[in-house]
């Protein structure tokens, strides 16, 4: 098991930036999934990670938000160019996920010292909880990724469920991947005529 410190600065290197709010974070996430047992499905970022981080900063929780987008944005802008990707998240060609997303990736990392596409193989239960009614004998890795990218982030920007890309504003396609988008369970969504 890796410190998710020295997991950081193994990434970014010495930075200026305060890195404790991803580092509190990547810890929550931690604990959620393997000491509580939280499926990674069920990890919301306000409710159970930036809330908590907020708490032991004794900072406001939209603050530490702003803070681990931030530091996750950097943290990928820094495994891209350097070909991490695949020592780190285990899949070269993805774009970046959410950052709730990237910061679940960095705990199973952290937690097992290997890429979340190659743990979610060995250990399929980060994904699907012991009691679920699915055969995870043959996981498409592909897919349960874009499974954890079509959570909810903390954000004002939409994303895509199939190719987690951001989105300009609620319209009927994804502008990426073409996946036609369904708004009917949001209130306040009204489709874009572009």
């Amino acid at each position: 098991m890796q410190k998710p410190e020295l997991l950081l600065y193994s990434i970014l290197g010495p930075i200026r930036p305060d890195i404790r709010p991803l580092v509190y974070a990547v810890e929550t996430a931690e604990q959620l999934l393997f000491v509580q047992r939280v499926p990674m499905e069920d990890i919301k970022a306000i409710a159970h990670i930036y809330s908590r981080v907020a708490e032991r900063l004794e900072k406001q929780t939209a603050a530490v938000a702003k803070a681990v987008e931030r530091l996750t944005v950097l943290c990928w802008d820094t495994l891209v160019p350097n070909n991490l990707l695949p020592t780190y998240i285990g899949d070269p060609s993805m774009q970046m996920p959410p950052p709730r997303v990237l910061v679940i990736y960095l705990a199973v990392y952290a937690h097992f010292e290997l890429p979340f596409a190659v743990a979610v193989k060995k250990y399929p239960d980060i994904l699907f909880p012991p009691d679920a009614n699915a055969c995870v004998a043959d996981i498409d890795v592909a897919k349960a990724i874009r499974r954890a990218q079509a959570m909810p982030v903390i954000s004002d920007v939409p994303i895509c469920p199939e190719c987690g890309g951001e989105l300009n504003q609620a319209q009927a396609y994804c502008h990426n991947c073409g996946q036609h988008l369904d708004w009917s369970q949001y209130e306040n969504a009204h489709l874009a005529l572009t």
